[in-house]
């Protein structure tokens, strides 16, 4: 007698052995004496995470079990849907946590918008539909402000959180977290910049440019020259006085944007008013480009086939798995909504160049089914239709995709200096790949041995090309990309109307010290112990021990960068162009850049956050899929023992999600924390110097408390008591 297949008697689509055909709709579990066949020491069916109806595919945790001989799959209960109850609870929690940070970020914008600038100094141009104050307030409202400001921003960064660990218990789906990052997201993005007043000198910098003075040489102080009444002047005291002197470290592509803002303002009669909402109609169109490729690098990763067959059920499943991590690390993070939104800082078009440069990049490694692996300038949105041979080794090395990826990356790096990492992992893989691709390998041509053909240099035995024609096609990889570079230069110049000049202005934004840096908090440890050894070392500003420091930290950071390239230059040639060296040398490396810095703020995490957050996912989409194979290979009637290869993959797998996860979650909360307005006000109220009944803050306690207990209940919600198995 044929044995049935498995799958199909897993299924119910084919009886087994001992069970007589049945009709489907008819069928039942079996009798009692087949569930005495089970070996005692099965463990009892435990209840799964339940997903939310809505919202994504349900997680159902299934038992590895051993089916005996002779059993078969009507053994097992069939999966019972999930209970109404359940769902509805689940939706409800995450509406009530869609709703918890939507109050938060409000709260956020208004009291934050309602403190005025910190220093009296500095003008506000515009009230901004009346959030901004036309005087700074009090003492005692000042510190109300702060807190409730603080406050809001805290219970918005435990709302993040709370749906980071919904989605990645499977909780919360795509839907759900694209719906929270556009619901926090709104404030910021219709309120005036927050929590620093960058866009201020982005604004004056254009204004400065499009008068024909070179932000690089000139500070924004010489836009005051007219007068104070003048336009010029209006530009300029809406700058933070401790940068109206300095000069921009900002590239080309930079002063560009900023010189379009400012020329948008002049013809629109609206002066620095119109350039800020043009700064700001750009930073949401920079995080939304930046979004849109992190979720596409997702989704076009490449993973292992599915040993059932399902690999389109599978596939749909780990599509939206990932994107919903992607998007709530991402786009609903508060590092992105509060200050890449609300700030309007140039660091949003960077990241988003450095995600479009990544996703153009994939196009050069990958090919449509039917159309020949080599065609002139492959990838590129015109050549898709263009059949014709690439003619030599030369358009090997050198693509459309190629090209579009390096100008992309080149100009990110003339926004911001530390995201030109991107133009240098592009170079390396560019590199790599022509100097091992096999020309035999693909089918292109005739694999004939040691001889050259058709114009193509000769090959060792085994079809691997000379290491003579290997460096030179690396050689016209490295040049064409050093062209392209060249040329997005030469096009910043023309755009902004000055030469390179910001280089040496770079050490601009090390003036000043900000004390959560790792060079700071190492200068400050430093200090410390030579106190406890009576010795006095100053770890302030300019002094030679913070400096020591700094350079350790990029040093440390350059160290980082440089071993990530060489793993990537060394991986082997089956995986060179899976796209995830890629991620880790423009996220770990970028995340280390970031915080080498002589300084650090929030914004600085902007280009390395899509990156990190695809490795995440990938990590935990890995994790998942991990159990599909445990529980198919536990299922067979002739395997004693269940594999531990994929049991130890899955693991490890975990681990390096909830890692990832957690330091992106802390270092984002750290940094928008060190971001807030000072609370010493906040805190006089409640001594003598303050009111008798402080009840703004008070008030603002018992709402953030409830605001909290909210999220907390979303998180320990009960869980639907139901399991499934395998039918």
């Amino acid at each position: 007698m044929t044995e049935p297949d498995h799958r199909q008697v897993r299924h119910g689509l084919a009886p087994g052995p001992s069970a007589a055909p049945r009709p489907q709709e008819t069928a039942r579990p079996a009798a009692p004496a087949a569930r005495e066949r089970q070996p005692e020491t099965a463990p009892p069916p435990r209840a799964p995470t339940a997903g939310d109806g809505d919202e994504g595919p349900s997680r159902i945790r299934v038992w590895r079990a051993v089916l005996p001989p002779g059993a078969t799959s009507q053994t097992f209960p069939s999966p019972r849907p999930l209970p109404v109850r359940a769902t509805k609870r689940a939706t409800s929690a995450t509406a009530w946590l869609l709703v918890a940070g939507a109050g938060a970020a409000i709260a956020a914008v208004t009291a934050e918008g309602r403190l005025g600038p910190r220093d009296p100094r500095a003008i506000d141009p515009t009230p901004w539909w009346g959030i901004l104050p036309p005087a700074p307030p009090t003492g005692t409202t000042r510190g109300a402000l702060a807190g409730i400001a603080a406050l809001a921003v805290i219970t918005l960064c435990v709302c993040w959180i709370t749906l980071v660990r919904r989605a990645l218990s499977g909780r919360a789906g795509p839907r759900a977290a694209l719906t929270a990052a556009i619901a926090w997201g709104m404030p910021f993005a219709l309120g005036p910049p927050l929590f620093s007043r960058d866009a201020y000198a982005y604004a004056a910098q254009g204004e400065l440019a499009r008068r024909g003075l070179d932000p690089a040489t000139h500070g924004v102080a010489a836009l005051a020259a007219g007068g104070p009444t003048s336009l010029g002047a209006a530009f300029s005291n809406a700058v933070d006085p401790r940068w109206r002197d300095t000069h921009t470290p900002y590239g080309g592509g930079a002063v560009a944007v900023e010189k379009l803002a400012a020329t948008v303002g002049h013809l629109l009669g609206g002066g620095p008013t119109v350039a800020l909402v043009t700064l700001r109609v750009v930073a949401v169109l920079a995080v939304v480009a930046m979004v849109a490729c992190t979720v596409r690098l997702v989704d076009r990763l490449p993973r292992a086939a599915d040993p059932a067959g399902d690999a389109g059920r599978a596939g749909a499943k780990e599509g939206a798995s990932g994107r919903a991590v992607v998007l709530a690390l991402v786009a609903a993070n508060p590092v992105t909504v509060i200050h890449l939104v609300g700030g309007m800082h140039l660091d949003a078009l960077a990241a988003g160049a450095l995600a479009g440069a990544l996703l153009i990049d994939r196009r050069r490694v990958t090919h449509r089914p039917g159309r020949p692996p080599f065609t002139r300038f492959p990838g590129f949105p015109w050549g898709r239709r263009s059949n014709r041979s690439a003619g030599g080794p030369v358009h090997r090395a050198v693509s459309g995709a190629a090209m579009a990826a390096t100008a992309l990356a080149c100009f990110a790096g003339t926004i911001k200096v530390t995201t030109l990492l991107g133009f240098a992992w592009l170079v390396v893989a560019h590199a790599r790949d022509a100097a091992r691709h096999d020309p035999l390998a693909d089918g292109s041509r005739p694999a004939v041995s040691g001889l050259a053909v058709s114009g193509l240099p000769a090959a060792e035995p085994g079809g691997r090309p000379l290491a003579a024609g290997r460096w030179g096609l690396a050689a016209v990889a490295v040049a064409a990309d050093l062209a392209v570079a060249a040329a997005v230069l030469g096009l910043s110049v023309l755009a902004s109307g000055f030469p390179p000049t910001w280089i040496k202005a770079l050490a601009t934004s090390g003036e000043l010290t900000t004390g959560i840096a790792p060079a700071s908090l190492l200068a400050s440890l430093v200090a410390a112990v030579a106190g406890l050894a009576d010795q006095q070392v100053s770890a302030g500003r300019d002094s030679a021990l913070l400096t020591d420091c700094r350079t350790v930290t990029l040093a440390a950071a350059a160290a980082v960068v440089v071993v990530l390239l060489w793993r990537a230059w060394r991986r082997p040639v089956t995986g060179a162009a899976d796209g995830r060296d890629g991620l880790a040398v423009l996220g770990i490396g970028g995340f280390a850049v970031a915080l080498g810095s002589p300084v650090l703020y929030p914004w600085y995490l902007g280009p390395a956050l899509p990156m990190l957050a695809i490795l995440i996912a990938d990590a935990h989409v890995a994790h998942q899929r991990g159990d599909g194979p445990m529980i198919r290979e536990g299922l067979r009637g002739d395997e004693a023992e269940e594999p531990t290869g994929s049991r130890d993959e899955a693991g490890l797998a975990r681990r390096r999600c909830r890692v990832g996860a957690g330091i992106v979650c802390a270092t984002s909360v750290w940094l928008c924390g060190a971001t807030l307005s000072p609370l010493a006000q906040t805190w006089r109220l409640l001594g003598p110097h303050g009111p008798a009944f402080p009840a703004p803050l008070v008030g603002t306690l018992a709402a953030v408390a409830a605001l909290l207990v909210t999220a907390a209940g979303a998180v320990t919600a009960r869980r639907p008591g139901w399991w499934a198995t395998p039918g």
